[in-house]
């Protein structure tokens, strides 16, 4: 016989799963117009799968501020939407094949409808935005000043040489946060509730680099054998001359140290606010941490 606690934690699965799949709908809906063709590549894209953790921290978060469930929905469709644009733009210039164990678009359609694609998700996001009962004159920009970081992220990225330890945190804050800060300014900004949504931005920023941090440490024998940025391999090679194993392994434990005061800072934030308003967030942050406490020998 099942626990109560175990029947919450399915209930709650199946919530999540519910609200997922609600999200992807609606992204359908949001991109019809771009025709038949580039519905059907959303939905290609869609199959890859995917922890939709912006859309769904979206969602949760603006569920706190009383938003209703409609403008929750927009609100996490908006920020799922200008994701997986960047993810279908990234895996181009990346010239990454694959995408979540499936053909990258690019692969499976061509560089050009992909590139098609991912501009419609970013139009459609506006669109989210648009079918909004509430608004906020500041919103359009706060959205496109986070879609702005993302590219001159992605362009520091591209046209990078070599990175120091120090430039390649600025490039992964500017590739990664933007859109996390985004998943909790939006609801909180709509709520009029720019105080407690600084500090939930300021936490979801520390959570994406540790997050983009812990990434590198899984990516770092690919990253090194494909000599792409690493933060990992970046750490090890300023201790040795030459990456060897010693180095690379010393350079793990820096960098889950950092990741570690990362989560502690963000947490520290978060218990400075309501809790109704911060729990979310420090959900996600806890289930990490605990992620990160495993991977420790």
């Amino acid at each position: 016989m099942r626990t109560s606690s175990e029947r919450e934690i399915r209930n709650h699965s199946s919530c999540r799963e519910a609200i997922a799949e609600q999200i992807n709908q609606e992204i359908v809906k949001l991109c019809k117009n771009a025709g038949s063709k580039t519905v059907e590549q959303v939905k290609y894209h869609q199959r890859s799968g995917g922890s939709k953790r912006r859309a769904l921290l979206c969602y949760d978060t603006a569920r706190s501020f009383n938003h209703s469930h409609q403008t929750a929905l927009l609100l996490a469709c908006s920020v799922e939407l200008l994701h997986n644009a960047s993810l279908i733009h990234d895996d181009i210039q990346d010239q990454d094949m694959t995408r979540r164990d499936q053909a990258a678009l690019w692969v499976k359609s061509s560089v050009a409808e992909a590139i098609c694609v991912g501009d419609s998700l970013i139009a459609a996001a506006y669109m989210a935005l648009g079918q909004l009962a509430i608004f906020n004159e500041k919103l359009i920009p706060l959205v496109s000043l986070r879609v702005m970081q993302t590219i001159k992220g992605q362009m520091s990225d591209i046209g990078q040489g070599q990175f120091s330890r120090s430039s390649y945190t600025d490039v992964a804050k500017e590739k990664a946060a933007p859109l996390l800060r985004l998943s909790v300014e939006l609801p909180s900004l709509l709520a009029n509730s720019s105080i407690i949504g600084e500090k939930l931005a300021e936490a979801a920023e520390l959570f994406a680099i540790a997050y983009q941090f812990n990434d590198d440490i899984s990516d770092q024998i690919h990253d090194a054998q494909h000599n792409e940025p690493n933060i990992v391999n970046i750490v090890a090679k300023e201790q040795e001359i030459s990456p060897n194993q010693c180095a690379v392994k010393n350079a793990e434990i820096l960098i889950i140290t950092e990741i570690q005061a990362m989560l502690t800072d963000a947490t520290n934030i978060l218990n400075s606010l309501p809790k109704i308003h911060s729990e979310p967030l420090f959900n996600y942050i806890e289930r990490f941490q605990n992620k990160v406490l495993g991977q420790i020998k």
